[in-house]
C-alpha cells in the first residue's frame, strides 16, 4: 500500500512570489484583488523540478494537494463573466459575485461542497495544465485549517513552505512559527520548503 503524501501549492509547486509582487501596491503594501483572479492564478508557472520530484514520489505516495485558497467564495451562484473584472468598477463585479455566490451556497446548502470552492476547479485546471500527477486536492480556507485535515487522516510526509507576507519582500523569509507547533504536537513529519530545502534535496532524501 502507497504511502500519503500532503503538498501546499502556493510557494511551493508555484511561483506565487511572481503574481504575488505583480499586484502588491508599493505604498500600502497591500495586495490587489486582481491577484486573486483565475486570468491571474492560470499564469503562475511551476517551480523548477516540482512535477518531476512529485512524480518521482507517487511511485511511492499517494500525492494530495493540500492549499488554503479561501479567497473569493464559491463558484456557483456567480452571474458576471470574469472580463467584466476588466472595466471601469471591475471590483464592484467581482464583490457582486462573491456576494452571489455566498446567498446561493447558503441557500442551496453547498457550503460544506469543498468542490463548490471558486479555487477548487482553477486549482484543478491549473493542476492539470501543467502536469502534475496527483490522486486528490483539497481547498481549505486558511493554513489553520491543514492541521484538521493532517491530524484527521493518515499523513507520511507533509511539504509546505509554511511562509507567510510575500507582499512584503518574497516567499520563505516569514514563517507560520505557531503552526509548526502545531505540527509538532500532532507528530507531522514535515519538510519546510525553500530555495535551500528546494525539489531536488527533498527528493534525495524520499524517493
Amino acid at each position: 500500500m502507497k504511502k500519503k503524501l500532503y503538498c501546499d501549492i502556493d510557494s511551493t509547486i508555484n511561483n506565487h512570489w511572481v503574481r504575488i509582487k505583480k499586484w502588491t501596491k508599493n505604498d500600502s503594501k497591500k495586495i490587489s484583488w486582481r491577484a486573486f483572479t483565475k486570468a491571474e492564478l492560470m499564469k503562475d508557472e511551476p517551480l523548477p523540478n516540482a512535477k518531476k520530484a512529485l512524480t518521482i514520489l507517487s511511485n511511492e505516495y499517494k500525492i494530495v494537494f493540500l492549499t488554503a485558497r479561501g479567497f473569493n467564495k464559491y463558484k456557483n451562484g456567480r452571474i458576471f463573466p470574469e472580463k467584466c473584472y476588466n472595466k471601469p468598477g471591475g471590483y464592484i463585479f467581482l464583490k457582486c459575485n462573491n456576494y452571489l455566490s455566498l446567498l446561493h451556497s447558503f441557500f442551496m446548502n453547498t457550503k460544506k461542497d469543498m468542490t463548490n470552492k471558486y479555487a477548487f476547479s482553477i486549482t484543478e485546471e491549473w493542476l492539470k495544465k501543467n502536469g502534475f500527477i496527483y490522486n486528490e486536492l483539497i481547498i481549505v480556507d486558511n493554513i489553520y485549517d491543514k492541521i484538521e485535515v493532517l491530524k484527521n487522516n493518515t499523513c507520511d510526509l507533509y511539504i509546505d513552505d509554511m511562509s507567510w507576507g510575500q507582499n512584503h519582500g518574497g516567499s520563505y523569509k516569514n514563517l507560520y512559527y505557531d503552526f509548526i507547533v502545531e505540527l509538532d504536537k500532532i507528530n507531522i513529519n514535515y519538510e519546510i520548503f525553500n530555495n535551500d530545502n528546494n525539489w531536488l534535496r527533498i527528493l534525495k532524501k524520499y524517493k
